[in-house]
């Protein structure tokens, strides 16, 4: 039983350690575009915040199907 209690603990760690990659991965494609251009296009920032949206969506999926499955 006490394994059952400290997947979901390490789950919701990987979890909240996911967003914050996903989060900084984004910011540091944003700077490194502005330094390259010197400016920052909307188009670029759009794309950058689309790709980053996608990632977590599929991130948020598996994880919801891994844990449908170690849940039966």
């Amino acid at each position: 039983m006490p394994a059952q209690k400290s997947r979901p603990r390490f789950q919701d760690r990987l979890l909240k350690l996911t967003v914050t990659y996903f989060i900084i991965e984004s910011s540091v494609q944003i700077v490194n575009e502005s330094i390259v251009n010197a400016t920052i296009t909307w188009h670029y920032f759009i794309r950058t915040i689309f790709f980053t949206l996608k990632k977590l969506a599929l991130f948020f999926v598996s994880s919801s199907l891994i844990r449908s499955a170690t849940m039966r």
